[in-house]
């Protein structure tokens, strides 16, 4: 299988859709796509159902994933979006349906995009904003000026304190 990344790749690994019909005792297993000449197939993947009879799924024809729509009935597919078109070969990832069946979202490059099925309107980036918590930093740093008890022992070559809500306590062996 090819790396869900990987723009343009034709060949045997190319991703395949299935449907498993599963209402039976025994599954029963449907190739939805067929090989292309000498199995230069281009990816079909990340499916997912848009309704009773219609899949949703990202293929990459042209060397950028687009999302494609397929009837189950009649096996037939048309692209739902052309990126290709918006002068870049960065297309979609990570394919999701609304419960309805009525949009559809997915990733493309650093932002999400949402497309109305009814009427195949990409939209442009969905805004994402935070109103949460400021980002604390991994590191902190605290400076102690004071100790505020120190203790020695009794031959006066070790000492301990604390500062700061920590115990230091010296080395023995001074350099």
């Amino acid at each position: 299988r090819s790396s869900w990344w990987r723009k343009g790749y034709q060949g045997a690994m190319a991703e395949r859709l299935w449907h498993a019909d599963l209402s039976g005792d025994a599954p029963v297993y449907t190739r939805l796509d067929e090989d292309r000449p000498a199995w230069q197939n281009y990816s079909n993947r990340e499916p997912v159902f848009a309704g009773n009879n219609t899949v949703l799924f990202l293929a990459d024809p042209k060397g950028c994933f687009e999302v494609f729509r397929m009837d189950l009935a009649s096996k037939e597919s048309g692209p739902v979006t052309n990126m290709w078109g918006l002068g870049s070969d960065d297309g979609g990832a990570r394919l999701a349906v609304s419960g309805d069946g009525k949009k559809a979202i997915f990733r493309r490059l650093f932002d999400l995009h949402l497309v109305d099925l009814g009427s195949d309107a990409l939209g442009g980036a969905i805004p994402l904003s935070t109103s949460g918590d400021e980002v604390a930093s991994m590191v902190q740093r605290r400076t102690a000026d004071r100790a505020t008890e120190g203790a020695f022992t009794n031959d006066g070559k070790q000492m301990a304190m604390v500062a700061a809500d920590d115990i230091y306590v010296m080395d023995r062996i001074l350099k």
